[in-house]
């Protein structure tokens, strides 16, 4: 295990952007996304983004990258967002990706 979490260390990269510059894209199985890895940032496996498209279908794009979204990443944005609720995670991916960013716009603090 402490392998893992220093791997996790070395290779993890953290940028500080503001909220209302990040986009969300639904990245599920009908996605022109899904089938395009050169859309991803180069730091970017094809298995994270396999796993994203069986799993939360979300993607974050801001400047010029654009990365599969976990748990971990979905929770924060909720938050910058202000919104949340059990009920989101129901909508079609394009449905939530388009309410995100809907509400992403509002919030002008930065995110990291």
């Amino acid at each position: 295990m402490m392998d893992y979490h220093i791997n996790q260390s070395m290779y993890s990269r953290w940028e500080r952007t503001a909220t209302n510059d990040l986009y969300v894209e639904p990245l599920d199985e009908n996605s022109p996304l899904s089938g395009d890895i050169s859309a991803f940032e180069a730091s970017v496996s094809e298995g994270a983004v396999k796993d994203t498209v069986k799993n939360l279908g979300l993607a974050l794009r801001f400047g010029a990258g654009c990365f599969p979204m976990r748990d971990t990443a979905y929770k924060s944005l909720l938050d910058r967002a202000r919104i949340g609720g059990a009920a989101l995670l129901k909508l079609k991916r394009r449905e939530l990706a388009d309410t995100l960013n809907l509400c992403l716009p509002l919030y002008k603090g930065r995110a990291t």
